[in-house]
């Protein structure tokens, strides 16, 4: 058992049986203890009164209610570390997920062994630095490397992220592409395969160093 899993509890936000189910023994292994809310106003006492090391939130809760455990648990004070479980391809929760201060990400299906694995260097991460260097590191981790494909995925250019928000991205590229164009961003993600969106080119502007895009 590593340092960081010694003694550690960690409380997931859903109703999905299954999955609390396929997370409990993964977590387990590691030497993790898991405690469970349904909603939002469940996390928040349960965080208040047991301090659990890390949080895992299910942003596919009905009525938003994970959305909600998001937000409220990032303004408790000394909050604890939070990971959002993010539906595959759902790009607009993955850049609004980031926004409102989660700590990492995971897209759905995962592979538990590397959940363990992020949710450790989550914790890694947080005990080592204060929490505005861990911010800047998600920052990092956001505005990095992106490749942009054709529709029928053949690679046009490789540049970076200038801007993610839920409503859409601006890429900084060496090559101007066509307003109007259809093209897909792969982007980096911590666990598992690339993220790869479908998006439209809506509008592109000469910079010193090549071209913004507005997608």
């Amino acid at each position: 058992m590593t340092e960081a899993a010694a003694a550690a509890r960690f409380l997931v936000v859903t109703r999905d049986e299954d999955l609390h189910a396929r997370l409990r023994p993964a977590l387990a292994g590691a030497g993790y203890e898991l405690e469970s809310a349904a909603d939002a106003e469940a996390a928040a006492v349960r965080v208040a009164a047991e301090r659990p090391r890390l949080v895992l939130v299910d942003l596919g809760l009905p009525r938003r209610e994970g959305w909600t455990a998001l937000v409220r648990l990032r303004a408790a004070p000394d909050p604890p570390p939070v990971v959002v479980l993010v539906g595959r391809a759902d790009y607009r929760a993955f850049a609004q997920a980031i926004r409102e201060g989660a700590a990492a990400y995971v897209f759905r299906p995962f592979v538990s062994a590397e959940l363990v694995a992020l949710c450790e260097a989550v914790l890694a991460r947080a005990a080592s630095a204060p929490a505005r260097e861990v911010r800047a590191h998600v920052r990092r981790l956001v505005a990095a490397e992106v490749t942009v494909l054709s529709a029928e995925g053949v690679t046009l250019a490789a540049g970076e992220l200038a801007n993610l928000g839920a409503g859409g991205a601006q890429v900084r590229l060496p090559v101007r592409l066509d307003a109007k164009a259809r093209v897909r961003l792969m982007l980096p993600v911590p666990v598992g395969d690339a993220l790869i969106v479908d998006a439209v080119v809506q509008w592109n502007r000469r910079t010193a160093s090549g071209f913004n895009h507005g997608l």
